[in-house]
């Protein structure tokens, strides 16, 4: 999560209540309602104060949404994967003798102290399985960040390599591990176990910084990043500002990886609530809010033989050593001016594209 969304030990995660109806919450998330519809759907089982009439009363806590926004963000790109045909998910009214659907989702960049920690001390993970009841869900939190094995819990799973597979608390259908290396120490451990079992994978990354210009950060991703575009596996991420975060993925994704992108980075309804500002160089407003953009991706945009080869080519090699080389320079300094320049010195295909969508602005509305 990159620093958007890292809760003090000490700060209590609120529980979710149960039960809930599926379906009016579901349909909302399909819709992209919007936080203000989906809660009153998630809650409608909570009665309204005494006395008075309307909808129920809900008081939420700001890092409840926080927290909230990464389960429901994952729902909404599970279910525009399925309407990409990419996924399936069981919720197009099969037979109820169908098997259930069986998904992977793996978090890559997770870190104990946001995506583990929601694990560990709530069940706002759970509300995947609870949304999807005609599948099974395996969440498989990969990071080098991940708590080490005598600090992890022992009854969700173990870090230090592949943890033991656990049941999610408040569902039948969800299980779930941790996984302390990279996304390519995964693939190679334990990708095969999955792919055995005939599961459908779906990566996720939650605002990585891949594309932010803090080069040191993206020369890290660059190995997994090539692998997972290789393997040719279904990946989405979130990105917590447009001029940095979104406008240097986009470039790193299509022009150095030349991936394939099966869902356009949106604006997504169901960010975060917590927002950080600061005033740029120039005076211009900058903020960083957890999940406030996302796209994903599939393999390559280039169908021809020699696609998969390119990218372990002598050009990517002597690009990875070029990220790796550069001096990182602080966020506050960056513009897209800056950031083309450096890449520019990373590829040339660089500093030749112009976003082609206009640009989104904050605060978003609830």
């Amino acid at each position: 999560m990159s620093g958007t969304f890292r809760l003090a030990e000490g700060v209590r995660i609120a529980p979710l209540p149960t039960p809930f109806t599926v379906k009016p919450c579901a349909t909302c998330i399909q819709s992209n309602t919007g936080w203000k519809e989906y809660l009153f759907a998630r809650f409608a089982e909570q009665h309204p104060i005494p006395g008075e009439d309307g909808p129920p009363t809900i008081n939420l806590q700001p890092e409840q949404l926080d927290a909230m926004s990464f389960p429901i963000t994952a729902l909404d790109v599970l279910y525009r994967l399925e309407r990409a045909g990419t996924v399936t998910l069981g919720t197009g009214g099969a037979a109820a003798t169908a098997p259930p659907a069986r998904i992977t989702l793996v978090v890559v960049g997770a870190s104990a102290k946001a995506e583990e920690r929601l694990l560990r001390q709530s069940t706002y993970w759970a509300e995947i399985g609870r949304h999807l009841p005609n599948a099974h869900v395996h969440l498989e939190l990969v990071g080098l960040e991940i708590a080490p094995r005598k600090k992890a819990s022992k009854r969700r799973g173990r870090g230090g390599g592949g943890g033991a597979r656990q049941a999610v608390d408040g569902t039948t259908n969800m299980t779930s591990s941790v996984f302390k290396g990279t996304l390519r120490q995964w693939m190679g451990s334990e990708c095969a176990a999955h792919v055995k079992e005939k599961r459908q994978l779906v990566v996720i990354g939650y605002n990585t910084g891949l594309g932010s210009g803090e080069l040191s950060l993206m020369a890290s991703w660059l190995p997994d990043l090539i692998a997972l575009i290789k393997a040719g596996l279904p990946a989405a991420f979130t990105c917590a500002n447009e001029a940095a975060d979104l406008f240097g993925e986009t470039r790193v994704m299509g022009k150095l990886l030349k991936a394939r992108f099966v869902v356009e980075p949106y604006k997504n309804k169901w960010h975060a609530v917590t927002t950080y500002r600061c005033e740029g160089e120039q005076g211009e407003k900058e903020y960083t809010c957890a999940n406030s953009f996302v796209y994903a991706v599939c393999g390559t945009a280039d169908s021809s033989a020699t696609a998969s080869a390119r990218l372990e080519s002598a050009g990517y090699a002597e690009a990875a050593l070029r990220v790796r080389s550069c001096v990182p320079f602080p966020r506050a300094t960056l513009t897209p001016a800056i950031f083309l320049r450096a890449l520019s010195n990373v590829s040339p295909t660089f500093g030749s594209h112009v976003p082609s969508h206009p640009p989104f602005f904050l605060p978003f509305s609830l």
